[in-house]
């Protein structure tokens, strides 16, 4: 910050006395850690067929644990159940915790489709992510990891009642 005196003072003392500048230093948290997110490796289905994604993180977490919230957007259509292969402490069907020792171990989550009984169609659904706005390490801190798209195909089929009514 450049301070300069006051030229016009009436007070010989402090007339053209230039005061020292002040250096400040701006910390920069642009610096955000990141999520490797793949995309779904398929579509789940309404016998209960499984697909899968991976997470892991683009860093190591410098202060603290950083935890993933996983959920699913529509119960009725798919839900998480697994974390396979993680054997991570604290992972589980809901959450993934990364260390600064584990931080780049990838994460296999398993979605299973949800039979509904309904002739509704395919149905698309997402696992929701939600980063960690508690940890201390401010690089991970409110950083939203993408969600996953998942589509959960219907194989009811969808039946037309009009083909009968025409035949009767």
């Amino acid at each position: 910050i450049v301070l300069t005196g006051d030229n016009s003072s009436t007070d010989l003392r402090f007339r053209n006395v230039d005061p020292p500048d002040v250096s400040v230093r701006n910390l920069d948290y642009t610096t955000k850690g990141g999520f490797y997110v793949s995309q779904i490796s398929g579509d789940t289905d309404e016998n209960l067929n499984t697909a899968f994604f991976t997470v892991s993180l683009s860093s190591a977490p410098s202060q603290d644990n950083v935890t993933i919230t996983m959920s699913t957007s529509d119960t009725t259509e798919g839900v998480i159940s697994s974390s396979i292969g993680n054997s991570q402490l604290g992972d589980n069907s809901s959450q993934l915790v990364f260390t600064d020792s584990n931080w780049n171990s990838v994460r296999t989550v398993t979605v299973k489709g949800v039979a509904d009984n309904l002739s509704d169609g395919d149905q698309d659904y997402a696992i929701v992510l939600t980063g960690d706005n508690s940890s201390t390490d401010l690089r991970f801190r409110n950083v939203d990891p993408p969600d996953v798209s998942v589509k959960n195909l219907d194989l009811r089929g969808s039946f037309d009642i009009s083909n009968i009514i025409n035949s009767v």
